[in-house]
């Protein structure tokens, strides 16, 4: 199962950054959600956010997508 960063902060130590993912200059009401691969290997998404507010919308948005996570080909 692969592991979620919710928000900036959290993908410390990930071996990811905002600006790899894509995600560095996210305007105010949009967000993103994206996949990459740990530094420890493993498969890994990140929830982002322009501000709290973007954040929360693109965490309801993965949650709706995340019961079929597992069936990602």
């Amino acid at each position: 199962m692969p592991s979620i960063f919710v928000g900036t902060k959290a993908l410390a130590g990930s071996g990811a950054t905002v600006d790899s993912l894509g995600a560095a200059n996210l305007k105010a009401s949009e967000g993103a959600v994206a996949a990459f691969k740990a530094s420890s290997g493993e498969p890994a998404v990140a929830v982002l956010g322009a501000d709290e507010a973007d954040l929360a919308a693109a965490a309801v948005m993965f949650a709706g997508h995340l019961p079929h996570l597992s069936d990602a080909k």
